[in-house]
């Protein structure tokens, strides 16, 4: 009922989102098996009039968490909803849920560096970071590894069948306030190729033969589950490790200029088969995002004219109803006063 009639009379919408923001009542609670777009569309319009400015609905069954991400990683002032008028905003197409919202946020928080975009310094510690974790896990590879940046000091994590690496991990002021293992004043800092080896080796543990021996008294940032005793060996081994990683350690340290199409081809022509096939995939969701555009609209105009003409009708015969009343009501009476004269 009330769909309809505020489609017919749109200044109703103000009553209509008032009962909405109530749970109590049970007329408008089962309102999004039976609403329309353009009913979703006034509701989200008197929504906007109710709360501007920047603001995110979200359900008032949330936990503190979902909220405090809300206001802190989106920076978005929270609106608590029921869930029949969070439905009814969702249908309406101008409000997410709030794990599409983080997603979307972070995708666009987030760019790819490409390998040849590195600093030498950057490129050095990347490659002694992959060297290290191959010391304890032999068939990692560095054309496994996609390097990210992003405002956020989040961990290295998978993504896909890849190990994203956020940049800041590379800024050597940044890991020491995360944690130290050098000593004060050292020359040869490794804390940069441990912490990146340690989350490595982290990810891909189950291929790694753990030690046996025990380390007391380490407090360092490490994961909860991680291996100790492997941190360990890693930071010993960190030294040594220059000796692993040629061409790049007797040509770096030379001050020599690295030709590093030749001795990153693989990287690049994974790069570049990657962005291809982004570009195909893009342009393929693109064209499947036009077409099931086209088709619900088309879908959602033609509902549109047959709700409109059967509401037509239902006009027409009360129309008709009341004018068959009309003409027949003398004769009606009149039959009737014969009837009860006669009797």
């Amino acid at each position: 009922m009330w769909i309809k009639a505020v489609e017919k009379r749109p200044e109703l919408a103000k009553k209509c989102f008032g009962l909405m923001q109530n749970s109590r009542y049970r007329d408008v609670k089962h309102t999004i098996q039976y609403a329309t777009r353009d009913f979703c569309m006034l509701i989200e319009k008197e929504f906007k009039i109710q709360h501007p400015g920047d603001i995110f609905a979200v359900s008032n069954q949330s936990s503190q968490q979902d909220l405090n991400v809300i206001k802190n990683e989106l920076q978005r002032q929270v609106v608590l909803c029921n869930e029949t008028l969070l439905q009814v905003l969702y249908k309406s197409g101008k409000h997410v849920s709030l794990q599409e919202a983080i997603n979307k946020h972070r995708v666009i928080s987030e760019a790819k560096v490409v390998y040849v975009d590195l600093s030498d310094d950057e490129r050095n510690v990347l490659e002694h970071a992959v060297a290290l974790t191959r010391i304890a896990e032999p068939t990692f590879q560095s054309s496994q590894i996609d390097i990210i940046d992003t405002a956020n000091f989040e961990n290295i994590a998978w993504y896909g069948q890849m190990l994203h690496v956020p940049k800041w991990m590379f800024n050597i002021g940044f890991v020491h306030q995360m944690g130290k293992l050098c000593p004060d004043g050292s020359s040869q800092c490794k804390c940069r190729e441990w912490l990146i080896a340690v989350q490595f080796l982290f990810l891909r543990q189950d291929k790694i033969k753990r030690p046996q021996q025990r380390l007391a008294g380490f407090s360092g940032r490490l994961p909860p589950s991680f291996d100790q005793p492997l941190v360990y060996l890693l930071s010993q081994l960190a030294h040594q490790v220059c000796e692993k990683a040629p061409p790049y350690c007797e040509k770096l340290h030379q001050g020599q200029v690295l030709d590093y199409k030749a001795t990153h081809a693989d990287c690049g022509e994974r790069e570049k088969l990657k962005n291809e096939k982004i570009f195909e995939l893009e342009k393929r969701i693109q064209d499947d995002a036009t077409k099931f555009s086209d088709n619900f609209k088309d879908l959602e105009h033609r509902l549109s004219l047959a709700q409109r003409e059967l509401m037509e009708r239902e006009i027409t015969h009360v129309d008709k109803e009341d004018v068959l009343k009309e003409r027949y009501e003398d004769q009606m009476e009149r039959v009737k006063k014969r009837d009860q004269d006669y009797c």
